[in-house]
């Protein structure tokens, strides 16, 4: 459904899902999987979610922030509210003046949500989170599956990539130490 055809009826919409989330009637849909050019000529997979699916894992990030946010350092800038990647360089940017600092290495983890392993997952998760309604809605999504033109497949490791941040908030938990 698009956002607009949602919004059509949006009140109707938004005062059943709670209900739903809440008697586990909510069906997490598969997201359809598309690939977007990398500026080194590569592909990277990208998840799109429907509209409403979007809604849930936006709140659910939302909570899952929440439950991180007491382990994360001050010095993190990473995902969190009111936090931007321009305050993070500005951060930097006085200690290196001072100390005569002339370069640095940003590094990426290439394909590390590609390879995440669910079991792993779910385990971390349960010991930091503690409420089953949203660790049944998480579980949900890592089985929901992807739609890559006419084929729907369940990946058994590796994340679906969708927007709204729950991935990354999830996998934040997953690095933060126990």
């Amino acid at each position: 459904m698009t956002a607009a055809a949602y919004a059509e009826h949006l009140e109707a919409h938004l005062d059943d899902l709670p209900a739903r989330l809440r008697s586990g009637r909510y069906v997490a849909p598969p997201v359809q999987r598309i690939w977007i050019e990398k500026a080194d000529g590569g592909q990277r997979p990208i998840g799109l979610p429907t509209c409403e699916d979007t809604l849930v894992q936006r709140a659910v990030a939302m909570r899952l922030g929440a439950i991180d946010e007491q382990d994360v350092h001050d010095c993190s800038y990473g995902f969190r509210d009111g936090r931007s990647p321009h305050q993070a360089r500005q951060e930097l940017r006085e200690p290196c003046l001072e100390k005569h600092i002339r370069w640095m290495v940003a590094a990426d983890v290439s394909g590390c949500f590609d390879s995440l392993d669910h079991g792993r997952l779910r385990d971390v998760l349960r010991k930091r989170v503690k409420d089953g309604g949203l660790l049944r809605r998480l579980g949900k999504w890592r089985h929901a599956g992807v739609v890559e033109g006419d084929w729907l497949t369940y990946p058994e490791q590796g994340t679906r990539k969708a927007g709204s941040g729950l991935l990354l908030q999830s996998c934040r938990l997953f690095f933060l130490p126990l």
